[in-house]
């Protein structure tokens, strides 16, 4: 009987630590937020299980701020690489928010109903009080830059390096300066930037176009998409019913509104699909078929076959290859999902059963891995995350574990330090392996 006990609590203290790896955060004192994505940032928050306050953590169990606040924003640190200003973050203590500077101090006093970061480069601090939003002036945060007294305020980058942002207040839109002064009148009821160069408005039912210096263009009855890309260029995008067309600067539709999906142009192409057959294709800047609207999917990322560029298609039936910009196939259909190939790394995952997955070698694209898993993910510093079965674990490029496969939820990685959080024993915790 001794012994049998004894057997028994070398089994329980041996499954203490998971297989391959040490805990070096343990959930018994804190709680990691947002666990199972956290090994993305270098700093993450953390909260205490004692005080119920949150605070930031490094990647090796440091506190560098304390657990004081009631909420914290998620903080990546690759954004203050090389740049003059230090990353804000949003946090509230006692039910009031303010920012943090640099993840380790209060910038702000915390007397506002809401704030937000908008931008990266040029960010701008906007707080909203007594149930109005402004912005916050960076040489001296204590004070207004443009007074609290909009409903919003919104940009996106290029107004944003030009000192401009749309702002709403009661219920009108317009442009406003960085001072809050009227650039173009808040009279409008809907505003978007089509492009650098281009505004819609409407006043009631009457749309129409602005130039960049809000001159009066154009008539502008059609719903035109707002740019996707900051040099957005005709021809646009526009909408009517639950489908999109093809429209240029002045207004004028160049297709009808023939397409199913929402999308845009790159090196004068686009992928759209057909609104009758719901079958995919690409389009030219006319809204010429250059690939006939054939295949039931078409990918977007891109995927180069002995020096050709191509994307994945699935013609018919479940299987995805590789095709050209002809439509024309660089890898016949084999695989049972869309590839992701692209990445650095020399081996890549594809999905080669209805129900199982394994890796391939990127240049030739044969499988180079005999084992089958449930569940891939890409290789990065020669290691990949898998799931075999219905657990996950790590192997490396010659498909050996590193960690067996025992952790029910997918743990989330920094492969660079050898991180990981994992979910063991009912709670997220920090391992090191």
């Amino acid at each position: 009987m001794f012994l049998l006990l004894f057997a028994q609590l070398a089994r329980a203290q041996s499954k203490a630590q998971p297989e391959g790896c040490t805990i070096i955060l343990s959930a018994d004192t804190v709680e990691i937020v947002g666990a199972d994505f956290v090994m993305d940032f270098d700093v993450f928050v953390v909260r205490s299980l004692k005080t119920k306050r949150c605070g930031y953590m490094d990647s090796e169990a440091n506190w560098i701020l304390p657990p004081l606040y009631d909420s914290l924003e998620d903080y990546s640190t690759f954004m203050d690489d090389n740049e003059e200003r230090v990353q804000y973050s949003e946090a509230q203590k006692g039910g009031k928010w303010g920012f943090l500077q640099g993840a380790t101090r209060e910038a702000t006093p915390f007397l506002y109903e809401a704030v937000n970061v908008q931008g990266i480069t040029n960010a701008f601090l906007l707080a909203k009080y007594e149930g109005k939003w402004g912005t916050l002036n960076p040489q001296d945060l204590k004070s207004w830059q443009i007074p609290a007294q909009f409903d919003t305020i919104t940009g996106d980058h290029t107004m944003n390096e030009e000192g401009r942002y749309r702002a709403q207040k009661a219920g009108k839109w317009g442009i406003i300066d960085g001072k809050g002064e009227a650039l173009l009148p808040l009279r409008f009821d809907k505003l978007d930037r089509i492009s650098d160069t281009l505004f819609r408005v409407c006043e009631g039912d009457s749309c129409y176009l602005l130039g960049n210096t809000y001159q009066r263009l154009c008539p502008c009855k059609y719903e035109i998409d707002a740019a996707h890309w900051s040099d957005a260029k005709p021809p646009f995008e526009y909408k009517e019913g639950k489908f999109y067309g093809l429209i240029d600067e002045k207004c004028q539709p160049i297709t009808a509104a023939i397409y199913r999906s929402s999308f845009f142009f790159i090196e004068g192409r686009a992928c759209v699909q057909d609104r009758k057959t719901k079958r995919w294709g690409y389009i030219d800047e006319t809204g010429k078929w250059i690939v006939e609207p054939k295949f039931k999917e078409i990918g977007y990322r891109r995927i180069e076959v002995d020096g050709v560029d191509g994307v994945s298609a699935r013609l018919k039936g479940r299987k995805y290859g590789v095709i050209d910009s002809e439509g024309k196939w660089l890898l016949s259909p084999r695989w049972y999902a869309a590839p992701s190939f692209g990445w650095s790394a020399t081996l890549s995952p594809v999905k080669h059963s209805p129900r199982k997955y394994s890796y391939v070698d990127t240049k030739t694209f044969s499988r180079v891995l005999k084992e089958n898993y449930s569940e891939t993910w890409n290789f990065y510093e020669g290691i990949a995350l898998v799931k075999k079965g219905r657990k996950w674990g790590i192997i490396d490029k010659k498909g050996d574990w590193l960690i067996n496969a025992q952790f029910k939820e997918r743990p989330s990685v920094d492969e660079k330090r050898r991180l990981m959080t994992i979910f063991w024993k009912g709670k997220w915790q920090m391992a090191k392996f």
